[in-house]
């Protein structure tokens, strides 16, 4: 009985030294997150005499290599590589369709813009 208990508090003295000194040695890693922004390009068309009516802009498809939260690097070969730390604030469809509409409004083309599932009936 004495043999057990002479080495328990030693035993449980190691144990919390490796707990606690596992958390000094490995810090949390810090994430970044990103966001994609629309610039209006310099050189759009004008505005037309007569609008060209109605346009319903549909949901973007992305290849499920590259829609995911994580930033995905190519390097010019077939490899991808998916980031760790670094990840979209937003989602990517959501962003590339916002896109395509505000060049479609900033462009002035059209009368009217209507998402993917709007019940208003679109021209184009």
């Amino acid at each position: 009985m004495s043999y057990t208990f002479r080495y328990r508090p030693g035993l449980l003295f190691v144990l919390v030294v490796f707990v606690f000194g596992g958390c000094a040695i490995f810090p949390a890693r810090e994430a970044f997150f990103y966001a994609l922004e629309y610039e209006a390009p310099d050189d759009l068309p004008g505005p037309l005499s007569s609008s060209l009516g109605v346009i319903r802009v549909f949901e973007p498809g992305i290849s499920t290599a590259y829609n995911r939260r994580q930033i995905v690097v190519r390097d010019g070969t077939p490899r991808f590589q998916y980031l760790t730390d670094d990840m979209w604030a937003v989602d990517l469809v959501d962003s590339l369709q916002y896109f395509v509409e505000r060049y479609f409004i900033d462009a002035g083309t059209f009368e009217a813009l209507v998402g993917e599932f709007s019940p208003v009936r679109a021209d184009l």
